[in-house]
Formats: C-alpha cells, structure tokens, sequence
C-alpha cells in the first residue's frame, strides 16, 4: 500500500488533524509561548479596573427594617405586605421623606441636597417570605445621605399606615354601629353590652391587617460599597488574565493552518520530507564554549547550512537532504517552491543546497525569481548579471556568472529584468541553459516564485526532476497549499514531497528541541 496516498480514515481526520487535541501540558505550552498576549491583556484589565473604580465616586448603604405585628396568615396577609410594598415605593412617599429629611441641617457639605435627591434612584424595597419582615436599603454618595433617608422613609412610612389605619378603624366602626343599632333597639337591656361588643370587633379588624413598627434604624455606614481601587485593578487583573488566556486557546483552536509535523503529510497526502523549526528557537544562542568563549551570534536563517556550525535547523535541513537521496529517484535538478509569498521557500532553498554542498555534490543554487530576487542579498553578491542575461544573451558562458559562495557551493543570481523578464523562462533557451547546466554540476536548486503567485513556478517545476513544496506552519492556509498541489499535479509536475517550515517546537515538539541541545550543548573554538 502506498504510504504517501491519504487513506479514507486521514481524509476524515483532515481537519482534526490541522487542529491537534492539547493534553493539559499542550496548554501550558501554548500559553507559554502566547504569554504577551495574555500578559498584555492582564496588564489592561489592571489599568481599566483600577481606573474605573478610582473615578467612580463612592457609594454607602444603609438598611432599615420594618416588622409587621400582628399580621395575619394566609393571601390577604400577602396581598396586604404587596400592597405596603408599592406604597414604600411610590414616589410621593419618597417626596415627603426628602422633604422631612431637608428640613433637619445636612453639614456643611454644599452636595447635601442634591445627594439626599439622587439616593431616592437608589432605594430598594424587599419583604421575606411570610411577608412580616420588610428591609428598605438606601445607596447614597454621602452617608448621612443614605441612612438619613432611608431612616425618614421608615418613619414616614410607619406613620402614614399608622394613620390609615386609625382612619379604616373609625370607618369600620361606624359602618357596624348604623347597620346594628336598629337591631340593638328591640332588646334594651343587653343594648350597651352589643353596641361595645359591635366597637371592639370593628378596632379588631383594622388590627387584622397588623401594624408596621421599625425594627432596626440605619446607622450611618463607615466604609463604601463595592471595589476599592485596588480591588478593582485586581479583579480587572484577573478578569484580564482569564480572557487573555481563552483567546489564546480559541484562536488555536480556530486556527486551521499547518502546526506540528505530520499535518502536512495528512492534509496533502504528500511525503513529508522533513520540518525545520523557526530560527528564532535556535539552541545554544547563549552557550559558552569549553575554553569560556561565548559562541558567535547565529548567522542569518538563509546561511545556517553554509556557516558549517551546530544548528538544530541545519540538522533539519540536513533531514530534508537525505528524505531526497533517499528516494526512489535522486533529483539532479530540483525546485523549491511553496503555494503563496512568505513561506521561507528561499531558506529552504539556499540551506538545501548548502547541505548537499556539504556532502561533497558540486551544486549550483539558482535564484529563478526574476520578479523579486533575494539570495544576492543573503550572500552578499552584485546581481547586475545573472539568470536574466543568459537567457537573454544565450552566448554567453555561464561560467563567468556563477559565483562560489561555499565549498562546492555556486550562486547564480536572478539578474537584472525588465519588469521581471515576464516569458524568458518559457523560451526555449531555458531548457538549453538548464541542459548546459546539468553537466557542470552534480545538483542544481531553483528557487522558484510562489505557484499561485505566477506561472513561472510551474514552468521552472515542468524543466526540472522534482519538485519540493514549502508550507509555513502558523501561515499557510491548507486551502492553498492543497489548490497548489492540484494545480502542478495537473500539469504533471513530479512533487518530491512537502517541507514543514518555521514550526514551533516549544509549543509542538519541545522533546526533539531538548534531544538536541543535549548532544550539542558545547562546541569547542578552533
């Protein structure tokens, strides 16, 4: 069975696999390696709740509670505490309490009135269960503000059902008095007996509803409500912290780009030919050597491969190098190239002929992006000549061009083009240039233009052996990668494989960082 074909079960898995399932160590890592993020989001949280509960103005409260003696059970005790319920929140009762309130001397304070005004926004009514107790809370910004109100609301409360029902018990009590005078009349002797008899059930029944007395006043309260300044930059710390780090773990987990080795491998169906890790997770950039010298600053990710040091990348690139000759066919020329601009196909490309330099093959690498060129820049070499002129100018030796730039290492530079030469490497004298190519040199590397980009990759990857596709992890949408795929394999293109670059090992693949740096943590100086 073939290894390289994707079977129906990794079809199926496609997308779980472009978003692997993070055991809770996967989590530390990943946040580890996101902590400005979730760090930044701590710090903001801190300065956004320390600001606002610094420029909040204070608030106190105070509770007053009412006991209803003598209240009777049952739905009219209930529909009678509702009834006081909306009465304590009527807005005339409020108006007479401030009014009561106003008329006692506030302090100095010049903010007495209209802080006594703003706390009746600020009452809140609630009553128990069985309705017998009733607590009113005043918020204030001043506190004799708040317990001064919600003490006069008690007061004026309780006397107001006081007088209601001094005033229903007299009614009550002459209403029983009219109705059976007529029928006291008849029997004289027992009249007084009856009339005191009628009174007493007529002041009982006023009663019945029971009578309000406060049970606790309010005391002036000592310290506000709600979050200090402090408190506030701690709770917005954390709020920060938690949000930050949910952010990170839901962007991850909605990230669908290529992370970790093998999602490549499972999306395209392609062999992975290797993964090089970003150069920013280089180990030994601060290693001392055994004599005490510090190790020379790493060289640009393009050289890694050309500097001849340990390298954890260059082993990588190294990895990718034997997947080739390894093969069941060794490409003499070969073209790197990757599906959209970015992916680092020119570190690839440039390390990967390094590498089989390094292995002793005579090998030219050849920039073949006339649009943008870049490798004259990494090796520091004049790009007035190069690709361009040879095939503008097929007499021309391509000898006194190439460059040595390594061990058994030559550049040919792109050149100078006129709007990026379009059409020159569809000519035929690109096919001759590259036939003349072959016999001067054992490998020959073409670092092609992006294959959505331009149609010059799928001309430069139809002259060559094979062809080598580079994907970004954290970058590459698979969506692209995979129309990249179909587009040379449409035009019978002879993909080598897929190279995973810049991953990051510290969040996928930490262990093979810590297998390397323990068998070259120390490099002896020449």
């Amino acid at each position: 069975m073939d290894r390289t074909k994707p079977t129906q079960a990794d079809n199926g898995r496609r997308h779980m696999a472009l978003a692997p399932a993070l055991v809770p160590v996967g989590y530390l890592k990943l946040l580890y390696s996101r902590r400005r993020i979730w760090t930044t989001a701590a710090l903001a949280g801190a300065l956004l709740g320390w600001a606002l509960t610094a420029l909040s103005p204070p608030r106190y409260q105070a509770h007053v509670s009412l006991e209803i003696v003598g209240l009777s059970g049952g739905q009219l005790a209930l529909a009678g505490t509702a009834t006081r319920l909306r009465v304590l929140g009527s807005q005339s009762l409020r108006e007479t309490a401030v009014k009561r309130l106003l008329n006692t001397p506030g302090g100095p304070d010049p903010t007495w009135e209209s802080a006594v005004r703003n706390a009746t926004e600020g009452i809140k009514v609630s009553a128990s269960d069985d309705g017998r107790i009733v607590d009113i809370t005043c918020e204030a910004s001043i506190p004799r503000a708040a317990s001064g109100l919600a003490n006069a609301l008690a007061m004026v409360f309780a006397a107001r059902d006081r007088r209601d029902r001094l005033d229903e018990a007299r009614q009550t009590d002459e209403r029983i008095k009219l109705r059976l005078a007529a029928l006291a009349a008849n029997d004289a002797p027992n009249r007084d007996a009856l009339l005191k008899l009628i009174s007493d059930v007529g002041l009982n029944a006023a009663d019945s509803a029971g009578r309000v007395r406060i049970l606790d006043r309010a005391e002036t309260p000592r310290a506000a409500v709600g979050l200090s300044a402090s408190g506030g930059a701690v709770f917005g710390l954390l709020l920060g912290l938690c949000s930050g780090c949910l952010f990170v773990v839901i962007r991850d987990h909605m990230d669908r780009t290529f992370k970790r080795p093998g999602d490549a491998r499972r999306a395209l169906g392609l062999r992975e030919l290797g993964a090089v890790p970003n150069a920013a997770f280089e180990q030994g950039r601060e290693c001392m050597t055994p004599a005490g010298v510090a190790l020379a600053p790493p060289p640009p990710a393009e050289r890694t491969c050309a500097e001849s040091r340990p390298s954890w990348l260059a082993e990588c690139v190294r990895g990718v190098r034997t997947s080739l000759i390894a093969g069941a066919d060794h490409p003499q020329v070969l073209t790197v190239t990757s599906p959209t601009c970015g992916e680092g196909k020119t570190t690839i490309a440039a390390n990967l002929a390094a590498s089989f330099a390094e292995s002793g093959r005579r090998t030219l690498l050849v920039d073949a992006h006339l649009r943008q060129p870049k490798l004259y820049e990494v090796f520091g070499v004049s790009n007035s000549e190069g690709l361009a002129d040879l095939l503008q100018n097929p007499q021309r030796s391509p000898a006194e061009l190439c460059r040595e730039v390594a061990k058994s290492l030559w550049l040919l530079p792109a050149g100078v083009a006129l709007h990026g030469g379009p059409g020159l490497l569809h000519e035929p004298t690109a096919f001759d240039l590259l036939a003349s190519l072959r016999q001067d040199f054992d490998v020959i590397v073409l670092d092609s233009p992006p294959t959505l980009g331009v149609s010059d990759a799928r001309t430069l990857a139809a002259m060559a052996d094979g062809t080598v596709l580079v994907v970004r992890a954290g970058v590459t949408d698979p969506a692209d990668a995979i129309e990249a795929k179909s587009v040379l394999e449409s035009d019978g293109i002879h993909l080598l494989g897929v190279v995973l670059n810049s991953w990051n090992p510290r969040v996928y693949g930490e262990q093979r960082a810590q297998n390397y740096e323990g068998l070259n943590r120390w490099r002896a100086v020449a």
